[in-house]
């Protein structure tokens, strides 16, 4: 249960300017401004191209400039330097199109809020609905692209250091990714530990993009593809490592989450481990504030969808790894840039002679 936690009036005023500034950046992501702006522009020359009234144009970059996206010198303008790296759609760090998307699921029905709450979730659609898997694999080929910049940036490597530091990880031959989307974590712990060799499971679609980063990484020797639905089909065996990253949470609606946990531990060698990251509710001393953080995002989409989509207790996949028969549970909060997470490691022991 969180513990109530004392906020100040500065942090709601917080909370409100954020708000303002998320809508600020949104408008400039969905006209593409900071992909116009990666070339210094005559401020004349920006309100033409867009079609923007001058006085107002002017005013919108200012403010754009006063929060640290856009750069002003006299009548031009250009980005800062993070905001074309983050922002624009030409660097390989760009999360342009993870922040609209975030914004499509989790902002814009806000916008119907009283609706919501008078009439409910809106009816079913097939986010979640592994039966229909061409739609599903085209929901998840644009939210797999859209978070693979994140992830090669920072979050990668840190999950990559966690496996490295795991008991007897240099004797780790085998390695799943399940649901591994983009392959940036198997990408990530094979150039972490030099003997070891993944494969990447998940949709045929979502595989297109994997498969793009393994060539890119020239890791095609040392990583391989499954296609597999892994809430319906049967897993590869002879793995030494398990992971899922941001993956488990998924099997929350179809109530499946032992069954696919049971089938990892069938997937693994004994001695093997299974490591599961995701989102869960806050570690009881980290202050709750009227800033956003990822359980807060969880429910929202709930309150959208009606389908639960945030681990319901910090300790629930550990429990569900103790029915499914791993022992040595050890478990603790990873803090990444794309939020504060659980971490889970269970290990499969051997078999009693």
């Amino acid at each position: 249960m969180c513990t109530t936690q004392k906020f100040t009036s500065s942090d709601l005023l917080s909370g409100l300017r954020g708000a303002v500034s998320t809508k600020l950046l949104i408008s400039a992501l969905q006209q593409n401004l900071f992909t116009y702006l990666e070339t210094t522009r005559e401020v004349d020359e920006i309100a033409a191209h867009f079609g923007w009234h001058h006085q107002n144009c002017v005013k919108y970059l200012e403010i754009l400039s006063h929060i640290g996206l856009v750069e002003l010198s006299g009548d031009t303008a250009h980005n800062s330097p993070d905001s074309t790296r983050l922002l624009g759609d030409c660097s390989e760090q760009s999360i342009r199109a993870l922040l609209l998307e975030s914004h499509k699921w989790c902002m814009a029905p806000l916008e119907h809020l009283e609706d919501l709450l008078r009439d409910g979730p809106a009816p079913p659609n097939t986010f979640h609905n592994t039966a229909e898997v061409s739609v599903t694999e085209v929901v998840w080929e644009t939210i797999v692209r859209c978070g693979a910049s994140i992830a090669f940036e920072n979050d990668g490597r840190r999950l990559a250091q966690v496996l490295a530091s795991l008991p007897n990880s240099a004797n780790f031959k085998r390695m799943l990714d399940l649901g591994g989307g983009h392959g940036a974590n198997a990408i990530m712990a094979v150039k972490k530990l030099p003997g070891l060799k993944a494969d990447i499971l998940d949709f045929p679609g979502v595989l297109k993009i994997a498969d793009e980063f393994v060539h890119k990484h020239e890791l095609t020797k040392r990583i391989g593809l499954v296609p597999a639905d892994y809430m319906r089909d049967a897993l590869p065996s002879g793995y030494d490592l398990v992971l899922a990253s941001d993956t488990l949470n998924f099997t929350l609606p179809l109530r499946n989450t032992g069954m696919v946990i049971k089938k990892v531990y069938e997937a693994l060698n004994a001695e093997g481990c299974f490591v599961s990251l995701h989102d869960a509710p806050l570690p009881p001393d980290e202050p709750r504030r009227p800033q956003a953080n990822w359980p807060f995002e969880c429910h929202v989409c709930e309150l959208v969808s009606g389908q639960p989509m945030g681990i319901p207790a910090s300790d629930f996949l550990a429990h569900e790894m103790v029915r499914a028969g791993f022992s040595q549970i050890y478990s603790r909060y990873m803090r990444l840039d794309s939020g504060i997470h659980r971490l889970d490691v269970a290990r499969k022991s051997c078999p009693e002679r």
